[in-house]
């Protein structure tokens, strides 16, 4: 899959899910970043999403991943 692509249906499919179980708004900017990351700044990255931008938000953590 291109990764533009999955930035795309990520967001169709999360607007959809979030649209019906709230008044919907403006939830997304234009495009998305598609580079590719190394393991530690996917990492950092999902350290500056969860905790780096004020307020804190709803989060999934894996149990028992493989390592």
């Amino acid at each position: 899959m291109v990764p533009g692509h999955a930035i795309a249906d990520f967001k169709a499919y999360a607007s959809r899910a979030l649209n019906k179980a709230e008044p919907p708004e403006k939830r997304w900017a234009r495009g998305g970043n598609v580079r590719a990351l190394s393991t530690k700044a996917v990492d950092a990255a999902v350290r500056y999403v969860v905790d780096g931008q004020g307020e804190a938000m709803e989060v999934y953590v894996a149990q028992g991943g493989s390592d």
